[in-house]
């Protein structure tokens, strides 16, 4: 009775899934306490909604160990690398969410809104490693000036990584807002 079909809209799914956390913490008798993920698996749009929370976060997690190690490899492997890359990721997917709910409130986000936002971060992901090449080369040509500080060269490699994994890490962002 309360799985039911979806008609396609993700604030449904949403609602399927309060319900049955509302359930299950009102539900005393043991061995009867729905999983919210469950009840949310058990219908049609439900399914599409966790089959892309798992997408979603698994391309993200993939696409940013792939630039911590490009990175690290120009940068110098440090803690000052991962934690560059780590905060521009973490920066942009906050800031893709902030701009997706905002989205949201102009009109309710669609299924395939969710799939143009996978193409865009796959899209971005080819052409930032399309330009990890030039990224050496702006290292280098930083670095040539003598009189630049520690402090000098780090706010560089920030503005170098920013400006490749930003874009990037905004689209990702939208993901799974989109979703829910």
């Amino acid at each position: 009775g309360e799985a039911y079909l979806l008609a396609g809209r993700s604030d449904d799914a949403f609602n399927v899934a309060l319900r049955a956390v509302e359930r299950a913490s009102a539900d005393k008798e043991p061995g009867h306490k729905a999983s919210a993920l469950r009840l949310l698996g058990a219908t049609p749009g439900g399914r599409f909604v966790l089959a892309g929370l798992v997408v979603s976060g698994l391309t993200t997690m993939i696409v940013e160990i792939v630039f911590v190690r490009i990175l690290g490899l120009v940068f110098g492997v440090s803690n000052y690398s991962f934690t560059l890359v780590l905060a521009v990721f973490l920066t942009g997917l906050g800031l893709g969410a902030l701009f997706a709910g905002l989205l949201a409130r102009q009109r309710l986000p669609k299924p395939s809104d969710f799939a143009v936002v996978q193409i865009g971060v796959a899209a971005l992901t080819a052409l930032a490693l399309a330009g990890t090449p030039l990224v050496p080369r702006m290292v280098a040509w930083v670095r040539q000036w003598p009189e630049l500080t520690f402090g000098e060269v780090l706010v560089a490699k920030t503005a170098i990584a920013t400006a490749f994994l930003l874009p990037l890490a905004v689209v990702a962002g939208l993901g799974v807002p989109v979703l829910i």
